[in-house]
């Protein structure tokens, strides 16, 4: 209920035309909303009990996820960005993460596991793809650790200046939430910066993250067989330091588990509007299905 309840407020409160102005939508109130209740309460209430709560709320990453799913556009307007969108994510992403890499290496001599997860949660997909890596690379728990930590801290900054960054230099909408989808981690915040400037930067911008994620196995694979060809042994130093072996197997499987399965459901639900709104065509359900999707779209994400 108290999900809901935040939901409705942020959606009301999104809706007023100065905060629409300003670029206060829905998401900024959810997002707001959601800090201070789960943060404020138990300091101002220690006594207040939050558990239901905070069990819905590691639910969070799921509901966003639908919300994704549920972004779905016709595969028409698919081809329109599609290629730009393959273009930032698959070329864009992996030059970033490159030269993230080598920073860290070379200018700031970092350890070479910390810095790739760094460069990979930095430019891929937050903590999903550390997580991934880090079973690659054999990190310990406290690299990932450290790496999730600070690729999350930047992450919650970038979140809004990004998005207020495009408002204030009067950047297109399109090109804004190519900027985002392909720059800001995890797919929540993704949703969240470029819903602050527009429908049509959330479409776009979850597009990118859609083809970006879409790529996390390919990009695994690819450090998987680097690693193992750069480090054929390891030497009992790093087994200590690292407390795993970098030379584990590399499975079909391990790529299917670190595959995002929201992906396919994206796909699952343009191929339906794609066959149906066509169908629908000027009649009074075709016109009422898109926004009905869209509105379940922003209803998930409100209560994520």
């Amino acid at each position: 209920m108290a999900h809901a309840g935040i939901g409705i407020l942020s959606l009301w409160l999104g809706r007023n035309r100065w905060c629409s102005k300003s670029g206060m939508g829905y998401a900024i109130f959810a997002i707001l909303l959601g800090m201070i209740i789960t943060n404020a309460s138990s300091q101002l209430f220690p006594n207040f009990k939050l558990t239901g709560f905070k069990l819905v709320a590691k639910d969070g990453e799921f509901f966003i996820k639908c919300s994704l799913v549920l972004l779905a556009v016709e595969f028409s307007v698919l081809k329109e960005v599609g290629w730009q969108a393959i273009v930032v994510s698959w070329v864009g992403s992996p030059v970033s993460l490159i030269s993230g890499y080598l920073i860290g290496t070379r200018l700031f001599k970092m350890e070479t596991d910390i810095s790739i997860l760094i460069a990979v949660g930095a430019t891929w997909c937050g903590a999903s793809a550390i997580s991934a890596v880090s079973a690659v690379v054999g990190s310990s728990s406290t690299n990932v650790s450290l790496s999730i930590s600070v690729v999350a801290l930047f992450t919650a900054v970038f979140t809004f200046v990004q998005a207020y960054l495009a408002i204030f230099f009067g950047m297109d909408d399109r090109v804004a939430g190519a900027w985002i989808g392909s720059s800001v981690d995890q797919t929540g915040n993704v949703v969240a910066s470029a819903a602050i400037i527009s429908e049509e930067a959330t479409e776009v911008a979850g597009i990118v993250k859609i083809v970006l994620n879409s790529g996390l196995g390919i990009l695994v694979t690819a450090i998987a067989f680097w690693w193992q060809t750069r480090q054929t042994t390891q030497t009992e130093t790093d087994e200590e330091n690292t407390g795993t072996n970098t030379t584990n197997k590399f499975s079909l499987l391990f790529l299917w588990d670190s595959f995002p399965k929201f992906v396919l459901g994206y796909i699952a639900c343009s191929t339906i509007l794609t066959i149906v709104l066509p169908l629908l065509e000027e009649s009074p359900e075709g016109e009422a299905l898109q926004p009905a999707v869209l509105s379940l779209n922003k209803w998930w994400f409100a209560i994520g």
